[in-house]
């Protein structure tokens, strides 16, 4: 179980839901937030990535930050990104936190070792990306 700061295990993967080939696409998104190429991804990995969001540096990631972030990497991924918002903010309440984020690691942990290994991210990002499909594709 997570015992630091939340991490954001997928904010990093919106370009997923534009892309043709997801696996493909999962892998390289995987692999660059796995620094130490070992084929997990670890707290501290995670910590990185969402210190990459969290500008004002409070351990909240509010719906602007997360957007600001996002739409200056890829400005077209800003539908997604609601999407994705939505998925990661489990209570509902525009602002992910610590809650939000156990519960995240517990979606994609599915064999509840307390890691989220690329396979189980991979399954999570498919049927995330198959539902997200079926969405309208308008902001």
């Amino acid at each position: 179980m997570l015992t630091l700061k939340p991490v954001l295990l997928v904010m990093l993967i919106p370009a997923l839901v534009l892309a043709q080939d997801e696996a493909s696409k999962g892998n390289e998104i995987f692999n660059e937030l796995d620094t130490d190429a070992s084929g997990d991804l670890s707290v501290l990995e995670l910590q990185a990535a969402f210190d990459k969001y969290d500008f004002d540096v409070n351990g909240n990631v509010t719906w602007e930050e997360y957007l600001n972030y996002i739409v200056s990497q890829d400005p077209k991924l800003e539908y997604s990104l609601r999407y994705l918002f939505d998925v990661y903010d489990f209570n509902g309440d525009w602002i992910l936190n610590l809650d939000d984020y156990k519960h995240l690691h517990a979606a994609i942990d599915v064999n509840r070792d307390g890691q989220d290994n690329r396979q189980e991210f991979i399954t999570w990002s498919k049927d995330l990306f198959t539902a997200a499909d079926a969405l309208p594709k308008s902001v």
